[in-house]
Parts: C-alpha cells; sequence; structure tokens
C-alpha cells in the first residue's frame, strides 16, 4: 500500500514538474528573417530580428568557413539603433569596393570583426572575422545585397 501511494505521489511530482515547464516553453520569441544567404543551397549567413515584449535583437549568423565538412554555426548578437543596419551595409559595402587586402577593424554587439577586401579571378569580396575566434565568413556583392535585404545593384 506505501508503494502505491509512492507511486502516485511521484507521478502527480512529474505531472507537475511538466506542467511548469509547458507555461515556461509558451514564453517564446518572435523571429523574423532580415536576411539569408545560401550559396548553391549551402548556408552562408543570416540577419535575424527577434523580438521579445518591447525588446528587439539583432542575430548575425554565419558558418563558419574555417571547416569545410564541420557545420559551426557562429552568432553574434547586437541591438540597432538608429540607421546602425544601414552603416554596416555600407561600410561593408565601401570595404568591398576598397583595394585588396585593405583591413578595417570594429566592434558589433560584444565581437570584434576584422573585415579584409579580397579578389579572386577578378571578383571583389570580403571576408568577416570574428577575432575572439578567428571564425569567419566571405561574401561578395551580390550575397552582401540579399544579406541586408537589399535589390541587387
Amino acid at each position: 500500500m506505501k508503494s502505491f501511494f509512492l507511486i502516485a505521489l511521484l507521478i502527480i511530482a512529474g505531472l507537475s514538474a511538466a506542467a511548469q515547464l509547458e507555461k515556461q516553453v509558451e514564453k517564446k520569441f518572435d523571429s523574423q528573417t532580415y536576411g539569408e544567404v545560401k550559396h548553391m543551397g549551402v548556408y552562408i549567413a543570416s540577419i535575424e530580428r527577434v523580438t521579445k515584449d518591447s525588446d528587439t535583437l539583432y542575430l548575425l549568423q554565419f558558418r563558419n568557413s574555417q571547416y569545410t565538412y564541420n557545420v559551426d554555426i557562429q552568432q553574434i548578437r547586437f541591438t540597432v539603433e538608429d540607421g546602425l543596419l544601414d552603416t554596416l551595409y555600407n561600410m561593408l559595402s565601401a570595404a568591398i569596393d576598397s583595394p585588396k587586402d585593405s583591413k578595417i577593424s570594429f566592434k558589433l554587439g560584444t565581437e570584434e570583426l576584422e573585415v579584409t577586401t579580397l579578389k579572386v579571378i577578378g571578383l571583389k569580396g570580403i571576408n568577416i572575422t570574428m577575432l575572439r575566434n578567428r571564425a569567419y565568413f566571405g561574401l561578395n556583392r551580390k550575397q552582401l545585397d540579399r544579406l541586408f535585404n537589399r535589390k541587387a545593384n
């Protein structure tokens, strides 16, 4: 009889814990993809806008190009103040037009980034590197436009 009450008590405690967990899971964030870049179906990078209540956070996520076969998705969190996305786009766009091997460094959120200009087979592009762990990804002009949800020129 004692074991019956013990089992019943455990079941009730388990159901109560599951109900509390469900209530916490219900508090979801509203997420919207701002721009996304893929190359031949392979994910390169995206910018996502995440909103909860009145707080808005942007996530720059990218596949770390250090690894060919391993999928290592990195994430940079930042908030957007007056025109930051436009400023970031303009800065990266200007970097593509800079001479080969030009470098600029800046901070986005809490991450220090370095942008290096590339020119491969006559095509211009940039590598964006997180200095903390040397994770990086590359973009050309069309991919940059797609990432920032701009019409390609």
